[in-house]
């Protein structure tokens, strides 16, 4: 029996080539794309320096560059054009919170004012309770208990509050028990 030898093939040449040149060709390029990365090597930005070397690799690079500008150029007068309107927005703002503040800091003032002078009112008002109260030590309970009845809870309170214990206490026993008890309380309060 005889052994049939196959006839070898011959490889074509595009396949030699695909094999042998483009294939080993690919992997070192990305081989040495992918050291020269972690070695901290921008490659594309060599790359575009070396093409702006190059005349007429560097003109063609040059028209794409200069419409990417133009583009960008009409996007950065866009966002330029926008912060100034929030610009200008913020400035009135500000304008109508400073008016604001400056109202808020004139009523401080008024109050203030005001407060002082209630003070000072508060003051003479002090002075003429002592004044009733040592009036009404020389009065008869009785018609000192008819005063205070008639007055409000607050001065009628005020007033007792000035007088002596003693004092204090024969003009609530002359009232009635159910105002003497809401004056109690009251004074109890303070």
């Amino acid at each position: 029996m005889a052994i049939t030898e196959k006839p070898k093939q011959k490889s074509s040449k595009v396949q030699w080539f695909v094999f042998v040149i483009l294939i080993p060709l690919i992997l070192a390029v990305t081989v040495a794309l992918i050291i020269m990365t972690v070695a901290g090597v921008n490659v594309f930005e060599k790359t575009k320096q070396f093409a702006d070397d190059v005349p007429k690799v560097s003109a063609l690079l040059n028209t794409e560059t200069t419409k990417e500008s133009e583009g960008q150029a009409v996007e950065l007068k866009a966002t330029i054009e926008d912060q100034n309107a929030q610009l200008d927005e913020l400035k009135s703002q500000l304008t109508v919170k400073d008016q604001k503040i400056e109202e808020l800091n004139n009523e401080i003032n008024q109050l203030t004012k005001e407060l002082k002078d209630k003070k000072i009112s508060d003051k003479d008002k002090e002075d003429i309770m002592t004044d009733l109260s040592s009036s009404f030590k020389n009065m008869d309970p009785e018609q000192a208990a008819a005063i205070v009845s008639q007055l409000d809870q607050a001065s009628s309170v005020d007033l007792l509050e000035k007088l002596p214990s003693d004092e204090r206490g024969k003009v609530l026993a002359a009232l009635n028990p159910e105002q003497a008890a809401n004056l109690t309380s009251a004074l109890m309060n303070r």
